[in-house]
C-alpha cells in the first residue's frame, strides 16, 4: 500500500510521491520521494474537457465558471531514477492530499509504470 503525501518543498515546489521516512531515534535523517511529480493547481475557463483527463483533478466543488484542476507533471525529468531521497531540511510540511488526488496520481502511476497502489 502506498502512503500518498503532498510534500511542500522550501522551494516553494508542491511534490505528490509515496513518501517514505528514515528515522533514527526521534529525527529524521532522510526523506524518500518515490515516483514524484509536481501537483499543480491549474485554472480552467469554460471547456475543461478540451485538457487531458489523464492529467487533471476536477477540484471544482460548485457550479462557479471557473475550475480547478491538478495537473501532474515529473518532478526530476532528467532522471530514471524513481525514488529520490532528500534531505529533510529541505521539506517545509507533508500533507495528505484529498481522495480525488490521490486516486488520480495512483491511477498515473499505474499507467506509466504498471504500479497499484491500491
Amino acid at each position: 500500500i502506498m502512503a500518498v503525501k503532498l510534500v511542500l518543498m522550501e522551494s516553494g515546489d508542491l511534490v505528490i510521491a509515496d513518501v517514505k521516512q528514515a528515522v533514527e531515534g526521534d529525527k529524521v535523517i532522510f526523506t524518500v520521494l518515490d515516483h514524484p511529480f509536481f501537483a499543480e493547481l491549474v485554472e480552467v475557463e469554460q471547456e475543461p474537457e478540451l485538457l487531458m483527463e489523464e492529467d487533471l483533478v476536477d477540484m471544482d466543488e460548485d457550479d462557479s465558471p471557473t475550475r480547478y484542476n491538478v495537473a501532474f507533471t515529473e518532478w526530476q525529468p532528467l532522471t530514471s531514477d524513481r525514488k529520490i531521497s532528500i534531505e529533510p531540511g529541505f521539506v517545509v510540511s507533508i500533507m495528505e492530499p484529498k481522495k480525488e488526488v490521490r486516486d488520480s496520481y495512483e491511477d498515473r502511476i499505474e499507467k506509466l509504470y504498471g504500479i497499484n497502489g491500491k
